[in-house]
């Protein structure tokens, strides 16, 4: 259920308890040292342990979907709004702040606040996965570069590569 039926950005929030923390970290310890200890039988033992990581994820989702408040003030939820809306654009954080009637220095705080991350990052991330999205629906690397919103094709080359771990041109033979 969480991974289908809602819109992306939606009902992305979930609190867990400490036993919970706990479980999960556990599961993904052991899936980490199954996946460098690569002896025989270990990819059907990370399976398993990949298995109960999305069975816990799926499991905390229907729990704690409507009963999840938004602790991402208004300001935050607009700014990620228009930034997804926007992404095609050169954003700045002047833009953004301006956009919103917000000052540049408060929204930047604001926002590492309730998101432990920049909006420089937030909006890199999105730009990529939007970039992915237009690589696997088969467009080419230079659309993909200006669609996405990334104005020099050397820095959309680097940028992607930094976060996906490989270059545009192999993700789209991927897919």
């Amino acid at each position: 259920a969480c991974f289908q039926n809602r819109q992306p950005g939606e009902h992305n929030l979930a609190q867990m308890d400490e036993p919970l923390i706990e479980e999960y970290t556990t599961l993904a310890s052991r899936l980490i040292e199954t996946l460098e200890n690569q002896q025989y039988g270990s990819e059907v033992l990370a399976l398993t342990y990949l298995v109960q990581i999305l069975v816990l994820i799926n499991e905390l989702y229907s729990r704690t979907r409507s009963t999840v408040p938004s602790i991402i003030s208004s300001h935050i939820q607009s700014a990620m709004s228009y930034i997804d809306n926007h992404l095609h654009l050169n954003l700045s954080l002047e833009q953004i702040a301006g956009e919103l009637n917000v000052d540049k220095y408060y929204l930047s705080h604001l926002f590492k606040q309730q998101t432990g991350g920049t909006i420089y990052r937030y909006v890199l991330l999105k730009k990529i996965a939007l970039s992915k999205q237009l690589l696997s629906a088969g467009n080419s690397v230079s659309d993909t570069c200006y669609l996405s919103g990334f104005n020099y094709y050397a820095n959309f080359i680097r940028t992607f590569k930094n976060i996906t771990g490989i270059p545009p041109g192999k993700y789209s033979k991927r897919s």
